[in-house]
């Protein structure tokens, strides 16, 4: 009995010197042994009852941070931002994100209609939250006119084909005849960082495209070309998920859909799902129920095609605004992982439904978009060393096969000789590469 009062006396004069902390202005602080008070949310979330955690030092924050996360090992600021290794919390109050290695991050949204500045690749940008349910984000002037008018003389430069749409399970696409699609494309730009001799490109697409890349807090090795689309009068796209599990282990995990004109009589973007909606439509292609979003040009819609990461162990897994729960991609409990690689699961993260979208019936004008898919994994260097070591392996006379296809849709499990294994095993041994889902990554 003495040592449960003890024990109870001993947290009390805990939180009454924590409560006196908070309290006193930072001067006062080392002198009364004041710590640093951290809330601790999951990547993708921010939970209604996050983590609060009074430490002095990175290491004492994953400790926390691993009891009800055991394999994190990074930690994202508000702002998207990765805290290099070095970090040392000094911001008393500060929200901070922990993740899993070479997990993407997630903006978490707080609330519908709360709006922030983020700085995306040097430029102020307002994020606003449409939605948690799906995560849905709208990007108040990413591009200027000048920007938008550079993306458009690179598409007619191009050329523009009918577009095409597939089925993410069967891999099956669909024709303009079809009617699941009805406008035209054109690719322009670079695809994950490389030049492609068959895409329109400049100085200033590759920089958009970074800066589409930076929205989701992304290198741009993860990102596919610019897809620029044209609508028509009585033009549009059935209900669909941009969702795909690629040959390289990635998966298509965000789309950055960029309105390069302002359209007033249909034409929005619609998502069934958004607004409390429970993904009902009237009929194909209605935009009667959800959230519809009405293009303005130089703005952008930014949405997540996977679900966020898990909360186990029991931790609140509310989301302010509301929310669906988390999905079985998170780290668990128990022991911590034994390699970077192993803990991230094997089959990549859930697609989430709820991204299910279509481009309503244009009425009027005309509907022009520019939209860039970013994985989840950084492409680039798969592509990088498999490209170099298909130069070697040539060089010394052993025939490489084709890949079946460009960038991220090739065939990841094509036969190779023993040359090209041998330059692929010594090149990830001097880079530092490991592999994830297929995907090569380096470490930090």
């Amino acid at each position: 009995m003495k040592c449960l009062v003890y024990i109870e006396g001993g947290r009390q004069r805990m939180d009454s010197q924590r409560r006196a902390c908070r309290r006193s202005r930072d001067g006062w602080r080392a002198q009364l042994g004041c710590g640093i008070t951290l809330f601790i949310h999951r990547n993708g979330w921010n939970s209604a009852t996050p983590l609060d955690l009074q430490n002095n030092t990175r290491d004492e924050v994953l400790a926390g941070a691993r009891a009800h996360w055991a394999d994190v090992t990074d930690f994202y600021g508000a702002d998207g931002r990765l805290k290099p290794s070095t970090w040392q919390p000094l911001v008393d109050g500060e929200h901070i994100y922990a993740a899993r290695p070479y997990e993407m991050w997630m903006w978490a949204g707080r609330a519908e209609g709360v709006r922030e500045t983020i700085d995306v690749d040097g430029r102020e940008v307002v994020l606003e939250t449409l939605d948690l349910s799906p995560r849905l984000f709208r990007l108040h002037g990413l591009l200027t006119p000048n920007e938008i008018a550079e993306i458009r003389r690179a598409a007619d430069a191009q050329g523009w084909a009918p577009s095409v749409s597939f089925d993410p399970d069967t891999g099956r696409e669909y024709s303009l005849a079809e009617g699941r699609r009805r406008a035209h494309t054109a690719w322009v730009g670079t695809e994950y960082g490389f030049k492609r001799p068959d895409l329109v490109t400049n100085e200033a697409l590759e920089r958009l495209q970074r800066r589409a890349a930076d929205a989701a807090r992304v290198h741009v090795g993860h990102a596919e070309p610019w897809q620029v689309v044209k609508y028509d009068v009585g033009d549009g796209q059935l209900h669909h998920i941009d969702g795909l599990k690629t040959a390289h282990g990635s998966t298509r995990s965000v789309t950055v859909l960029v309105y390069l004109t302002t359209v007033t009589e249909g034409g929005a973007t619609n998502f069934p799902f958004a607004a409390g909606g429970n993904g009902d439509i009237d009929e194909p292609g209605s935009c009667a129920r959800g959230r519809n979003i009405q293009p303005k040009a130089g703005d952008a819609v930014l949405f997540y095609n996977i679900e966020p990461p898990s909360l186990p162990n029991g931790h609140d897994s509310s989301n302010g605004g509301g929310g669906g729960g988390g999905s079985s991609s998170g780290g668990g409990g128990g022991a911590g992982s034994s390699s970077l690689a192993s803990s991230i699961d094997a089959v990549g993260p859930p697609l989430d439904p709820r991204a299910r979208h279509a481009a309503c019936r244009l009425e009027s004008g005309e509907k022009l978009i520019a939209n860039i898919w970013v994985h989840d994994t950084p492409v680039n260097e798969s592509l990088a060393v498999s490209a170099s070591c298909d130069k070697f392996a040539s060089s010394l006379g052993e025939r490489v096969p084709a890949a079946g296809g460009a960038g991220a849709m090739a065939g990841a499990s094509v036969a190779r000789g023993p040359r090209w294994l041998w330059c692929e095993e010594e090149m990830r041994r001097e880079l530092g590469l490991f592999e994830v889902r297929g995907a090569l990554h380096r470490r930090r």
